[in-house]
């Protein structure tokens, strides 16, 4: 009988056990995902206002000047401060001086959109590769376009003998 009872208890406290961790294990993964829907309803939320900003200054073209961004910054502000988003003036200004990542001269939407996500949420692996991308689809172009002026001082070179 005390065999049983010890064997039995044991048995009772393995079983409590699983089950409690099972149940542990599931919400966590609820909330996990909880979490996921919440960061991306956020970010929807925040590019359809990052446009909605970039909107109201862009006039004709698809493309801003840097100085006429720096007017948006008040509104910025604003909006990061609704947005619980930790910042600084200083860092406004430079977000938007590094936001031309083509090297146009300009900005447009999908490089104001990313400057201010990039501010607004932390550092994560995405944010890497986009920067990535970003870098070596400028020297791609800056390369291409030496390449041609090469080529083409090359056949005047060539039309000159």
């Amino acid at each position: 009988l005390v065999v049983f009872v010890i064997f039995g208890s044991f048995g009772m406290i393995a079983l409590l056990t699983g089950v409690i961790s099972e149940a542990m294990f599931e919400k966590n993964i609820m909330r996990l995902e909880d979490e996921r829907r919440e960061k991306e309803f956020k970010r929807r939320s925040m590019v359809k206002a990052c446009t909605e900003m970039f909107d109201k200054v862009i006039i004709n073209s698809n493309e801003c000047p840097v100085e006429e961004l720096f007017q948006l910054i008040p509104e910025i502000c604003s909006f990061f401060e609704v947005n619980n988003v930790p910042y600084t003036r200083h860092d406004l200004h430079t977000m938007i001086e590094l936001m031309d990542t083509d090297g146009s001269g300009a900005i447009n939407r999908a490089e104001f959109c990313r400057g201010i996500l990039q501010v607004a949420e932390e550092v994560r692996p995405m944010l890497i590769m986009e920067l990535h991308y970003d870098s070596l689809a400028y020297f791609r172009g800056r390369m291409d376009t030496c390449m041609e002026q090469m080529q083409h001082e090359h056949e005047e070179i060539r039309l000159f003998r």
